[in-house]
């Protein structure tokens, strides 16, 4: 009977927006919102009810204006905004996330203090949509309103120095490196902390590793000397320990704020193809990671992507002189951070599909009779940041769902297609929900994903006319590598089963001659592997084409 009662807010808003009246619920639906940031024990599922339902009423045309002739000048401050553009952002409603994301910019500054980090949200927004050559604009646009801002001794100038002629971040001669209006290409030597692991395994997901490895040593106790132990109760690699609780930086929140902006544009700036002055800008910026704690931060993940990107960059000798831009060249490779190491690379096909869409029909018929002889292919990176296979299941609207969907928009029909999905299930969402008995067993959690995750890439290569391969989960980090390992053994039984996907069946060639570690000839940054690996993929694919 409360009419401040959250639940009950929802439920009268929830029928407003079933007959269309969506505007009405507006106000109701910002109440409860309020009343559960004002709560000492906020209700999880009442939150998260709220958010969904504000982010459906956002979806509709019309609605942001709506809502901002509802509210208050002083709800329109650049925080408020920016959260009720977070929550559009986490549900899905990219257009809403972004027209309000813009709304709250117009009104920041520097010195009100939200500036570069609505900035920061604003990128990552236009990276989900592959609106990389905006994002750029953006980004120059903070640089010249600031020119003088600086995190220790690098100031926003310098990097205008570098970038501030670009037009088109996707002009080809960016990725050749014959752009005469930045820095030419310079070979990127040794870097801070290189090789160093950036990522970490969260408590729960922690608790059923331990879990597994405490029944595997069970199991071999019982077992009599003469039974062989299963790949996923073999491994004896110590656990990864969980951050720190304390951070070590002496930069302030704009400093890191304006950080993460440089990290970010160094990914955006590979993802796009603009590779040549990346050398100049990691040079520029890397020295400032020297003892800072900065995967400790807020900024930890546009830090974890540059130390990739620039591990990466460090296995070039060159730009990609070569690279043509005809689509009958190209192999996507759509995939989380494990996308950016292959990103670009050559392969050579030895029974390559020929050019013609009436080729790709056949392939997935098995016929052969249209393949030519041995072309070369540029790898094309599809970065789709945070995607689990868990997130590819039907009503999913969790942004890295809607991020994939832009990807495979940007992929022409009747390409070949690489996917590389499953290293964050197994490292994060099968482990947390067997922990939270959202599964009887490790391997029922496996199966769901590894269900979820065929049924998309058949539905995409069916409406795409695609010829497309499934990559290997990576083995890199030591404690989810059973758990990695017993998710490829399933995904493999599964492809093979399949009349549409192929698998690329070089696993075993990632691990240790015993089978139990990684094989650090291609390692790179303790959780990617570097591009070193690329010559097994291309065998593979050569004999999964010739099957």
């Amino acid at each position: 009977e409360d009419p401040n009662h959250g639940m009950a807010i929802v439920q009268y808003a929830n029928v407003a927006v079933e007959r269309g009246r969506g505007k009405e619920a507006i106000p109701h639906v910002l109440q409860t919102l309020i009343l559960c940031s004002k709560s000492k024990n906020i209700d999880k599922e009442l939150l998260s009810d709220t958010q969904k339902l504000f982010a459906k009423i956002m979806a509709k045309p019309g609605m942001v204006e709506s809502l901002m002739a509802q509210i208050s000048q002083a709800a329109q401050s650049p925080p408020a905004l920016g959260y009720l553009a977070n929550v559009c952002k986490e549900n899905g409603v990219l257009d809403a996330c972004r027209d309000l994301l813009r709304r709250s910019l117009k009104i920041s500054s520097i010195e009100e203090g939200s500036l570069l980090n609505l900035s920061l949200g604003y990128m990552h927004v236009l990276e989900l949509t592959l609106d990389y050559q905006k994002a750029f604009e953006w980004f120059i646009k903070i640089l010249k309103q600031v020119p003088d801002m600086k995190v220790g001794h690098v100031s926003n100038r310098n990097l205008l120095d570098i970038l501030g002629q670009i037009t088109d971040v996707k002009d080809p001669r960016l990725l050749r490196g014959t752009y005469d209006k930045c820095p030419k290409w310079v070979k990127i030597g040794s870097l801070c902390d290189e090789g160093e692991c950036q990522v970490s395994i969260p408590p729960l997901a922690q608790s059923t590793i331990d879990s597994e490895k405490k029944e595997s040593h069970h199991d071999d106790d019982t077992k009599s000397s003469s039974s062989s132990s299963s790949s996923s109760s073999s491994s004896s690699s110590p656990s990864q320990s969980p951050p720190s609780t304390s951070t070590k930086t002496t930069y302030n929140a704009l400093q890191l704020d304006l950080l993460g902006m440089w990290f970010a544009m160094v990914k955006i700036l590979y993802t796009a193809g603009c590779v040549q002055p990346l050398p100049s800008l990691i040079h520029l910026i890397d020295s400032l990671r020297k003892d800072q704690d900065l995967h400790m931060t807020s900024i930890r993940n546009e830090h974890a992507y540059y130390c990739t990107v620039s591990q990466v960059l460090g296995h070039w000798s060159a730009p990609v002189v070569d690279w043509k831009e005809g689509k009958a060249d190209k192999i996507y490779f759509v995939a989380d951070s494990h996308s950016v190491a292959p990103g670009y690379q050559k392969l050579s096909i030895e029974a390559a599909p020929g050019d013609s869409s009436k080729d790709c029909n056949n392939n997935n018929n098995n016929n052969n009779s249209n393949y030519t002889n041995k072309r070369t292919f540029h790898l094309v990176p599809k970065l789709v940041t945070g995607l689990k296979c868990w997130h590819m299941r039907p009503g999913c609207t969790f942004f890295p769902r809607k991020n994939f969907e832009n990807a495979m928009e940007s992929i022409e029909d009747g390409s070949m297609v690489i996917f590389n999905f499953g290293e964050i299930d197994c490292r994060e969402g099968i482990l947390t929900a067997v922990a939270q008995n959202k599964y009887q067993d490790l391997d029922q959690g496996i199966d769901a994903s590894v269900s979820i995750y065929v049924e998309m890439l058949e539905e995409q290569t069916l409406s795409k006319n695609l010829i497309t391969f499934v990559h290997p989960i990576v083995p890199v980090l030591d404690p989810t590598r059973p758990t990695v390992k017993r998710f490829n053994q399933r995904l493999r039984k599964k492809i093979k089963s399949s009349k549409y996907l192929k698998y690329l069946d070089f696993f075993d060639e990632l691990l240790s001659k015993d089978g139990q570690n990684f094989n650090e000839a291609y390692a790179l940054d303790g959780t990617h592997m570097s591009p070193k690996y690329l010559p097994k993929m291309e065998e593979s694919i050569n004999r999964a084409l010739a099957e």
